[in-house]
C-alpha cells in the first residue's frame, strides 16, 4: 500500500476526474488516443495505445503505479461520463510531484488542463509535498500556456532534454511551491 493517498474522484467546475483504472474504459480511450494522434506527437508513450488491448494493459498498468504509488492517473470526463482527456500526479519524491495532461482536441481551449492541474495540485500539497512541477515540451505551445494561466514560475530549460522523431526537443519545468498559494 502507497503511503500517498489521492481520491479516486475529484469533482471539478465542470467534469469528474475519476481514477484510470477502469479496463471497461478502454476502448473509449484507445479511440480517444487515436483521433488525437497528430496531436500526441509529444506523447510518444500514449500514441502506442492503438487498440483496445493496448488501452486494457495500459489500465492495468495505471492502476498498478496507482497501488504502489508511484503515479496517480485520471480520467477527465464531463457530465455524460464522456472521456474528455487525461491528467496525472507523477511522484518524483517525497517532496516533489509532478503533473501531466492531454486533452482531446475537441476540448481544446474549455479550460479543463488548467482546471484539472489546479485540482490535482491541490491534492499534492494536501499529501505533504511540498514542490509542485509540469514538465513540457518547448515547442507544444498550447500545453506551456497551462502553467503560465496557473501562475507557475519557469524553473529551468532543459536543453535537448527530449528525443521525438528523430530530433531533440527542449523540455521547460514550470514550478508552483506548497509556499507560492
Amino acid at each position: 500500500m502507497s503511503k500517498y493517498t489521492f481520491a479516486e474522484e475529484i469533482k471539478g467546475n465542470n467534469f469528474w476526474l475519476i481514477a484510470a483504472t477502469d479496463v471497461e474504459r478502454a476502448e473509449e480511450f484507445a479511440t480517444i488516443v487515436q483521433s488525437n494522434a497528430e496531436e500526441f506527437k509529444f506523447l510518444p508513450h500514449t500514441s502506442q495505445i492503438n487498440t483496445k488491448d493496448k488501452a486494457i494493459e495500459e489500465i492495468k498498468n495505471y492502476a498498478e503505479k496507482r497501488r504502489n504509488g508511484e503515479m496517480f492517473f485520471y480520467f477527465i470526463v464531463d457530465a455524460k461520463n464522456k472521456i474528455l482527456g487525461f491528467a496525472g500526479i507523477k511522484i518524483k519524491d517525497d517532496n516533489i510531484a509532478e503533473g501531466c495532461y492531454w486533452l482531446d482536441k475537441t476540448q481544446y481551449g474549455k479550460g479543463f488542463a488548467v482546471q484539472a492541474m489546479k485540482l490535482l495540485e491541490k491534492e499534492a500539497f494536501r499529501a505533504g509535498f511540498q514542490r509542485f512541477e509540469i514538465w513540457c515540451n518547448a515547442d507544444n505551445l498550447p500545453s506551456v500556456k497551462v502553467p503560465q494561466r496557473l501562475g507557475y514560475k519557469l524553473d529551468r530549460v532543459l536543453s535537448k532534454a527530449e528525443y521525438l522523431f528523430g530530433t531533440y526537443h527542449d523540455v521547460e519545468v514550470f514550478v508552483k511551491k506548497r509556499t507560492d498559494k
